[in-house]
């Protein structure tokens, strides 16, 4: 009971210290802002679906490759395997 109590006090100061305030930068962004007043043109809007797109191909990419998706830990603890 006392493990679950602290894995739920973790998971909340995760949410509150670091989420959260990311979230917060992020729709006080200039493209969540324009959103919300109805400002955004359709270029705008395209660009941003593109971005998006091209992010999620080089990471399916990098998954087909074997590739993890972020970079390894440096020292003994973990190494990528050779090609």
């Amino acid at each position: 009971m006392a493990t679950n109590m602290g894995n739920r006090q973790f998971i909340d100061s995760v949410i509150r210290e670091i989420i959260q305030p990311g979230m917060d930068r992020l729709m006080e962004s200039r493209y969540f802002s324009d959103l919300r007043a109805g400002k955004l043109t359709t270029r705008r809007i395209q660009g941003f679906a593109m971005q998006h797109y091209i992010h999620n191909m080089g990471i399916l990419k990098r998954s087909l490759l074997g590739q993890p998706s972020t970079p390894p830990m440096t020292g003994r603890s973990r190494r990528m395997p050779r090609p």
